[in-house]
């Protein structure tokens, strides 16, 4: 109120007047001009200002916004349920997702100033890639549990833990020769799998998510890429050796052994011998696997030395007609006996009866055994004799 008041001296006396007061009002109204604009909270270095919308990525930490009023002596004031409710307090948040929020600034000397904004938390961006792996076949089977982590990596603390395993619960290991993709889970995909795949998915998730309790990782905050490595299987070398043999011909076939070398993890097969040579001549020492044991022919890559069987040409008997005849070739006389010619003038002896032919060699050979026989016999049955007498003599 715009109060009147006056002072009585001696030219005036109030008494003398009949006064009334048509007192008026004053009044300050508030000034125009104050302005309020979000920015990020105090320590946001990572946090993005695009109009009134801030962005971060999300770390694993708590991020808060903030707002600067363009007049001194302002109050700052946030609510998230659009004017309901105001407090001092500045919104926040952790999780990837937003929260939109409305802030005032009240100066008792300028009109109320407002502005809406939105605090947002982006996910990170990973790609978990399985490793690639491979062996020869040896009977055990092939896994490998690595998974390297790219784009944005995990946020400080965080890990994720892993089942390998496909979505249908198959373990991602092999063991037979091929080749497989070395699929992989991780917790909390369950949550994107369907009803059928969840409850097996759960358990052996919850269970592994047991042995890392501190483990903060929440799938809800990454974006995640999942690349697939292949585990591969290659066939194992199998050697089969066949042995090579060699006879003289006797009518009966001739057969050879071999050996198997390169089964793995004690594994068995039937090596079956198909090589045989009976006639003179010669072929390989053939032979035929039979998977009948506990090898499976897929694993293995067969590989093979076959050797020979060979049969040679059977040596003629010993006649002693060869040793005669070499023993004339060595005089400078044929070996070969000349046939009779009844024409021939030694042969003729003026109608007398022909000389009687000589002995053949044949025949003088058995005279000698003879002679030598006897004598063996002679010599023997004087020993007895001598060694009877002798026996008398004692």
């Amino acid at each position: 109120t715009n109060t009147i008041a006056y002072t009585e001296g001696e030219a005036f006396k109030a008494d003398n007047y009949k006064i009334t007061k048509d007192e008026g009002t004053l009044k300050i109204e508030k000034a125009g001009g104050n302005e309020i604009t979000p920015e990020p909270g105090e320590g946001e270095k990572d946090m993005t200002v695009e109009g009134n919308e801030l962005t971060v990525k999300y770390d694993g930490k708590t991020h808060t916004v903030s707002a600067k009023a363009s007049k001194e002596g302002s109050t700052i004031e946030y609510s998230t349920d659009k004017g309901e409710t105001w407090s001092t307090e500045a919104p926040s948040l952790k999780n990837a997702g937003e929260v939109a929020f409305t802030v005032r600034a009240t100066n008792p000397n300028y009109e109320d100033a407002t502005a809406t904004g939105k605090l947002i938390v982006t996910k990170r961006d990973i790609v978990l890639t399985s490793a690639n792996d491979s062996k020869v076949y040896d009977g055990t089977p092939l896994e490998n549990h690595t998974v390297t982590v790219g784009g944005d990596g995990y946020a400080p603390g965080e890990e994720a833990v892993f089942i390998f395993e496909d979505e249908d619960g198959n373990e991602s290991s092999i063991t037979n020769v091929g080749e497989i993709k070395n699929k992989f889970t991780y917790i909390g995909e369950e949550e994107n799998a369907d009803n059928s795949q969840k409850s097996q998915m759960s358990k052996k998730l919850f269970a592994a998510d047991e042995k890392n309790e501190t483990n903060e990782f929440d799938p809800k905050n990454y974006s995640v890429k999942k690349i697939y490595g292949t585990l591969t299987v290659t066939k194992a070398k199998l050697t089969v050796t066949t042995l090579t043999a060699k006879k003289a011909f006797d009518g009966k076939p001739l057969t050879a052994e071999g050996t198997v070398d390169g089964l793995v993890n004690r594994e068995t097969v039937t090596l079956k011998m198909t090589g045989s040579q009976t006639e003179v001549g010669s072929s390989l020492n053939t032979y035929q696997l039979v998977w009948d044991g506990t090898a499976l022919e897929a694993n293995y890559d067969v590989e093979d030395q076959l050797g020979t069987l060979e049969v040679t040409k059977a040596q003629k008997p010993n006649d002693p007609n060869d040793d005669k005849d070499k023993d004339k070739n060595k005089n400078g006389k044929t070996g070969t006996k000349k046939p009779h010619d009844p024409k021939s003038s030694d042969d003729q002896t003026n109608g007398k009866k022909p000389a009687k032919a000589a002995q053949t060699g044949d025949q003088f050979d058995i005279m000698i055994y003879m002679m030598l026989m006897l004598t063996a016999m002679a010599v023997m049955i004087v020993m007895v004799v001598w060694s009877r007498r002798r026996r008398d003599n004692e």
